[in-house]
């Protein structure tokens, strides 16, 4: 996640966004969707953030699942590229 300048606007109620997940379902909603909207909901509600990503790691391998914009991507490929942002990322 990246930071930004505080803004304006007010900040979401964390437990409206918890119940929000919790009414999304697999029936109208796909794996996908459901993970942008994490990524859309952390952006939302944690101060200061500007973007945000859901990084999966299958088979050690970390990606990014979803992510709010182009420079939460970037950084994430250089954390990965780094060795980092996996559980044997740490070195």
């Amino acid at each position: 996640m990246t930071t930004a300048q505080p803004s304006d606007r007010p900040l979401p109620d964390p437990r409206d966004a918890v119940a929000e997940l919790a009414r999304l379902v697999f029936d109208t909603t796909t794996m996908n969707g459901m993970l942008q909207r994490v990524a859309d909901l952390a952006a939302e509600l944690i101060p200061g953030v500007a973007e945000a990503s859901v990084t999966l790691v299958i088979d050690d391998k970390p990606g990014t699942a979803a992510c709010t914009g182009r420079l939460a991507l970037d950084l994430d490929e250089s954390q990965y590229g780094r060795g980092h942002g996996s559980p044997r990322g740490r070195r």
